[in-house]
C-alpha cells in the first residue's frame, strides 16, 4: 500500500511524525513524504525541504519536493491514500482533491478553522471525540457527516514521549537531580515585530509592553481611539509581571526556572527570549526540533509548567501528565474595543473561541490549575510547589476527555485505521454544505 504523508509546513511533522514512523515500520506500506512549497509560506523557516526532514525520518523512506498544487497533486493521484494535517486547500487545483483517499490528522483545536472551507476527506482522525464536538461547534461541516467520518487515535505528540527521559534530561542540563524545575512557555508573540490579526491591539501594544510610558507611546502610535489609550493607563499589570511572579515563585520553593525556547517563527533577529525572560529564568538551553518535538523536553523536565498565554500546548502538558499554571485572559485580549464597543473579527472571534477552549482544558484542580490574571500575580507567588502535586484521578479525567490514553501508539492507530478504510474500498463523497 503506496501512502503520500503531504508536509506543507515543517512543522507538521510534529503531528505526522509518528504516523510516518509507523508506516515506515509497517511491512505492508510504501511511505513517502511530500514536501510542498507553493510559495504562499511567508515564513521561511517554516518552509519544508529535503533538507530539513528530521533526522529521525531522514533517508528511512522516499521525500521529494514539490513546487505547486498541480504537481503535488498528480502524486497524490498515484497513491492508495494520503495523510496530511490542519488544512486540505493546498490539494485542490481546480475545485479537485486526489482521487486517493484522504485522512486528516487533527491535533488542537484550533487545526479546525483551515478546513472550514474545503471539509473533504474519506477520515477526520481526532485525538478525542471533545474535538470531533468542537469541530461541530465551529461549523467545520455537518455534524453527521463528521462524526461518520470521524475516528479517534489519541493524540500523536505523546507518541514522542518515548525519546525522552527526565532524569536523563536533568543530567544533560546539569541540573541537580534533587531540584525541582518548573518551565516557562514564553509568550508567543511578545517578540513579533508586527500585531498579528488574531490578537488584539490591547494584547499587543498594552499586555506585553513594560511600564507605563512604553505602553502609552504604543496606544498612541497604534490609533487605537481614546479608550485604548487610556486603557493604556489604567493597565496595572503586563506579561512582565507575570514572568516576575513565576520567578519570585521559584525563589521560595527553591526551584529551577526553565524557559522554553519559542518556536522559530515567533523569533525576531536571533532574539529568542524577551529582556524580562532573560532576567529571569536559571536557564535556558535552545533546541528546535519537530520530530520529536523540542518543546516535549522542557515540559517533560518540569515538576510544574506555567502557561502564561493559555495556548494550545496545554495540549502537549497534558499528554506528558505534568502539572500546569495557565492564565485566563479578558476579552480584550482576543477582541478589540474601539468607540465603545467591540468589533468581532473573523480572525478574532476565532481566536477567542480557541482560548476558551484552552482555559476549559487548563481548568480541573489537582492537575490543571486557570488562575485570573489578577490572582495570579498576586497570589502565585506564595503557594507552594506541593500545592500542584498530581491528583491521579484528575489526571486520568483530563488526559481521557483531550489527548487519550492508548499510551504512545497513536501513530500506529491512525495507521491501521487508514489501511482499514482503504481496505473496505470506500469511495469520496463531500461533506454536506
Amino acid at each position: 500500500m503506496r501512502i503520500v504523508f503531504v508536509i506543507k509546513k515543517r512543522n507538521w511533522f510534529r503531528v505526522l511524525g509518528p504516523v510516518i514512523d509507523a508506516a515506515i515500520e509497517d511491512p505492508d506500506v510504501t511511505p513517502e513524504i511530500a514536501l510542498l512549497n507553493d510559495g504562499r509560506e511567508g515564513n521561511p523557516a517554516l518552509i519544508p525541504s529535503l533538507a530539513n526532514v528530521p533526522e529521525l525520518l531522514k533517508g528511512r523512506c522516499k521525500a521529494k519536493e514539490w513546487k505547486g498544487p498541480t504537481c503535488i497533486r498528480d502524486a497524490c493521484d498515484k497513491a492508495d491514500a494520503v495523510i496530511s494535517t490542519g488544512t486540505t486547500h493546498m490539494l485542490v487545483e481546480e475545485g479537485r482533491l486526489p482521487t486517493a483517499p484522504l485522512c486528516i490528522v487533527f491535533d488542537s483545536s484550533h487545526s479546525c478553522y483551515g478546513v472550514g472551507k474545503i471539509p473533504l476527506a474519506e477520515l477526520y482522525s481526532w485525538p478525542t471525540p471533545y474535538h470531533a464536538d468542537f469541530a461541530v461547534r465551529v461549523e467545520l461541516g455537518s455534524a453527521t457527516e463528521i462524526r461518520r467520518r470521524s475516528v479517534f487515535s489519541g493524540y500523536t505528540r505523546r507518541d514522542q514521549l518515548v525519546f525522552l527521559d527526565k532524569a536523563e534530561i536533568k543530567r544533560e542540563w546539569g541540573i541537580p537531580e534533587d531540584k525541582p524545575v518548573v518551565t516557562l512557555i514564553p509568550d508567543n508573540i511578545a517578540l513579533r515585530p508586527d500585531k498579528p490579526p488574531n490578537f488584539s491591539s490591547w494584547y499587543y501594544d498594552l499586555w506585553l509592553r513594560e511600564g507605563r510610558w512604553e505602553r502609552f507611546s504604543r496606544a498612541i502610535k497604534s490609533r487605537g481611539g481614546a479608550l485604548h489609550i487610556l486603557e493604556s493607563l489604567r493597565l496595572q499589570f503586563s506579561y512582565g509581571d507575570v514572568v516576575r511572579a513565576v520567578r519570585k515563585f521559584c525563589d521560595n520553593n527553591n526551584a529551577y526556572l526553565l524557559a522554553a525556547p519559542r518556536r522559530e517563527k515567533d523569533t525576531y533577529q536571533g532574539q529568542i527570549h524577551t529582556e524580562v525572560e532573560e532576567e529571569c529564568v536559571d536557564f535556558s538551553p535552545i533546541e528546535h526540533r519537530d520530530y520529536p518535538q523540542s518543546v516535549l523536553k522542557y515540559i517533560t523536565v518540569a515538576d510544574l509548567v506555567i502557561n502564561p498565554s493559555g495556548s494550545e500546548i496545554i495540549l502537549d502538558i497534558i499528554s506528558a501528565g505534568r502539572p500546569s499554571v495557565s492564565i485566563r485572559m479578558p476579552e480584550s485580549a482576543y477582541i478589540d474595543q474601539e468607540t465603545n464597543k467591540l468589533i468581532y473579527g473573523e480572525t478574532s472571534r476565532e481566536s477567542y473561541c480557541e482560548s476558551q477552549m484552552a482555559c476549559e482544558k487548563a481548568d480541573l484542580p489537582g492537575f490543571a490549575w486557570l488562575y485570573s490574571l489578577r490572582k495570579f500575580i498576586e497570589t502565585f507567588p506564595d503557594r507552594h510547589l506541593r500545592e500542584f502535586d498530581v491528583d491521579p484521578v484528575a489526571r486520568d479525567l483530563h488526559m481521557e476527555r483531550f489527548t487519550g490514553t492508548t499510551g504512545f501508539d497513536a501513530g500506529k492507530i491512525i495507521l491501521r485505521q487508514v489501511k482499514e478504510k482503504f481496505a473496505q474500498g470506500n469511495l469520496r463523497a463531500p461533506l454536506s454544505e
